[in-house]
């Protein structure tokens, strides 16, 4: 088995990165930490030669941490994508927590207090009045028609 010679490699990565735009260098740059330190000294050299300078965006590394509040728990996993699609389409980000204990057997549930419903502290409340709208008798779709819900009296439901 051969052996990969420093200055070598040095040589090959400087001529690699060369040949890379500069919004390619500086990607590559992002994801700085799965380079080996010959690639990231072949990296900062080219950026250095460049006078570019990485952005200080989180690297891959870095976790964040945000604060959630639990504002729902379901017994049931599809009632709770349900209301997790419903507020992911409002663009509110959302967790389900417990999600997967449940989907390998529901009996959990009871024992883990069902599956919950989290979201952002600061979106708390646009998300559980979001949840606690009422469904709409019927549903427009633009120019095409309308179908009417399975709570709406009428005799053409679409289901």
């Amino acid at each position: 088995m051969s052996t990969i010679d420093p200055e070598r490699e040095l040589r090959r990565l400087a001529e690699v990165y060369s040949n890379q735009t500069d919004d390619e260098l500086l990607q590559s740059a992002q994801n700085r930490s799965a380079l080996t330190d010959i690639a990231q000294r072949a990296l900062d050299d080219e950026l250095h030669r460049r006078k570019l300078i990485p952005s200080a965006a989180t690297s891959s590394d870095e976790v964040e941490y945000r604060e959630m509040v639990t504002i729902a728990k379901y017994r049931d996993l599809p009632e709770a994508l349900l209301a997790q699609g419903n507020l992911n389409s409002s663009g509110i980000e959302t967790v389900l927590l417990d999600e997967n204990l449940v989907r390998l057997d529901w009996l959990w549930s009871n024992a883990v207090g069902g599956i919950k419903l989290q979201v952002k502290s600061e979106d708390a409340a646009e998300a559980t009045e979001i949840l606690n709208e009422p469904i709409p008798e019927t549903i427009e779709f633009g120019g095409t028609g309308t179908i009417a819900s399975r709570n709406a009296p009428s005799a053409n439901r679409w289901m």
